[in-house]
């Protein structure tokens, strides 16, 4: 891939295997991706097969977040994401039906998955990402 995009002035630069300090904000966003989805999940018991349907379901809210505008075209409300580095277009995902009153007991399978992923878009969107803000805020500053 490299020889494939060499003609187009790319230029690839890789972190030492390992090395999770070279990770910077991506390795922040793993670690509180772990932290809000433990403390979703709690002491609850899950299923290989729950377990597996809320990591997906996770790692495409993370990657539907907004990195930063695509163009500088006010109109051009379509952010640019991770998701479109990865399938090159949107991660779209229709939203599930409001099941936050109702308790986890009363919930089938597929519901308690669901509330599960809403409970960490919560947390992890009011607590990871007006950290982000605050950083990019801080940046700004330096003069």
């Amino acid at each position: 891939m490299t020889r494939e995009y060499a003609g187009e002035g790319i230029k690839w630069h890789f972190n030492p295997a390992g090395a999770q300090l070279f990770g910077g904000l991506w390795e922040a966003a793993v670690r509180s991706a772990e932290h809000h989805l433990i403390r979703v999940l709690g002491d609850n018991p899950v299923n290989p097969e729950d377990f597996t349907t809320l990591l997906v379901q996770v790692e495409a809210c993370l990657n539907s977040r907004p990195i930063t505008s695509k163009s500088e075209d006010p109109n051009d409300l379509e952010p640019l994401t991770p998701g479109l580095f990865i399938i090159g277009k949107p991660i779209q995902q229709l939203p599930d039906p409001d099941i936050s009153n109702i308790p986890m007991n009363r919930l089938n399978y597929c519901q308690a998955v669901q509330k599960q992923l809403r409970e960490f878009w919560k947390r992890w969107r009011t607590e990871y990402l007006t950290q982000l803000q605050g950083r990019a805020n801080v940046g700004n500053r330096q003069s």
